[in-house]
């Protein structure tokens, strides 16, 4: 899976510290999630009140009034929503002949664009460049990482739409906002059957927060990593958090407060979430044209508790595959992944991880 970083496209439109939004890149901090959550606005109907560069309005707001006999007035970011990053790797190989290897010193350089259109609608695209260093030749593979549009049907945005090239929103974390190597749980396969729930699937998704305190998605999606089939996969999720801020940054500080917060990592909270995914793969066979369609379900809970400076995470997922080997259309196979870790905020700009992963299949 890819990494994802923080963009400071939005520490430029409110002129504050990335440090707001994140404990780290890409780690959000509560108030970093309440501001994804309110589809890229600050929290609490406030919005504002706290932007420093305005958006450039596309036409007078009495066009609304008579909509649909006019163009809606839309609007389009004061400024030009790009980030990049660029990444390098040394890496070395211990044994007989050791050796240090600069293939990926410079291999790899991520494009992102983001930005609000509005109140109701925002906008995410990222690509990536990464370079292939062979004996024969170097290559530049060009990758579509995640390209969705969110669109906000009411001002608290309690239903938010978002289509295009996403991660479905099962848990309360994932790879795209993690510090450390790809969860193994959202990247692993079973058998034949290629698909992964990250890094990215195509199709359209409904969340929000109710109550400011439940948050929610259901999903339609192509799924991913094989061929496309007819009945797509199918998806929903719920989680709860008791205690700090509200999923909705309601709640209990003022956004004033939070942005002079020196440790915004800070708060103590648990999220509980439960969550369910329905799909069929159609797995072939290139050399026999063999092929069988393996239907699977996917269900579990996280959890997600901050208690100051550490942060516990955990997840629980059981998967049943009814056929997903070619070669034994009839036999299913059951697999159980479990993941546990801690991040402690050490220093702001050292923050160790232990983590650990089980799985078992059968």
């Amino acid at each position: 899976s890819a990494d994802a970083q923080a963009l400071p496209i939005f520490a430029r439109k409110y002129k504050t510290s990335c440090q707001t939004c994140h404990v780290a890149y890409p780690k959000l901090a509560p108030f970093g999630e309440a501001f994804r959550r309110n589809n890229y606005h600050f929290p609490d109907g406030r919005d504002e009140d706290f932007v420093k560069i305005e958006d450039v309005a596309l036409g007078a707001e009495g066009y609304k009034k008579v909509f649909p006999r006019s163009v809606w007035p839309g609007a389009i970011p004061g400024q030009i929503g790009l980030a990049a990053v660029a990444i390098g790797r040394l890496t070395g190989a211990a044994g007989g002949d050791a050796k240090l290897n600069f293939a990926g010193a410079g291999g790899e350089v991520q494009l992102t664009a983001a930005g609000t259109l509005g109140d109701s609608v925002s906008l995410w695209a990222g690509i990536i460049l990464q370079s292939n260093l062979t004996p024969e030749n170097e290559t530049i593979n060009l990758i579509l990482h995640r390209v969705f549009l969110n669109y906000s049907l009411f001002e608290k945005h309690s239903l938010i739409l978002r289509a295009g090239r996403i991660e479905p929103s099962l848990f309360s974390f994932s790879s795209h906002r993690g510090l450390f190597a790809a969860y193994r749980f959202l990247n692993s396969m079973v058998l034949d059957n290629h698909f992964m729930l990250e890094p990215s699937q195509l199709g359209i998704e409904a969340t929000g927060t109710l109550f400011h305190r439940l948050g929610y998605a259901i999903g339609v999606v192509e799924g991913g990593g094989n061929e496309v089939t007819a009945p797509k996969d199918v998806y929903g999720g719920v989680r709860y958090k008791f205690g700090g801020l509200a999923l909705d940054g309601s709640q209990p500080k003022k956004n004033a407060e939070l942005l002079s917060n020196p440790a915004p990592w800070r708060e103590r909270s648990v999220t509980l979430g439960a969550f369910g995914y329905r799909g069929v793969a159609r797995l072939k066979d290139a050399t026999t044209e063999a092929f069988n369609d393996d239907r699977f379900l996917i269900a579990g809970g996280d959890l997600n508790a901050i208690l100051g400076d550490f942060n516990l995470m955990g997840v629980f997922t059981f998967q049943r595959n009814e056929s997903p080997k070619i070669a034994l259309p009839s036999k299913p196979v059951h697999t159980v992944n479990g993941m546990v870790q801690l991040d402690w905020v050490a220093l702001p700009w050292l923050i160790p991880m232990l983590r650990y992963e089980v799985q078992r299949a059968g």
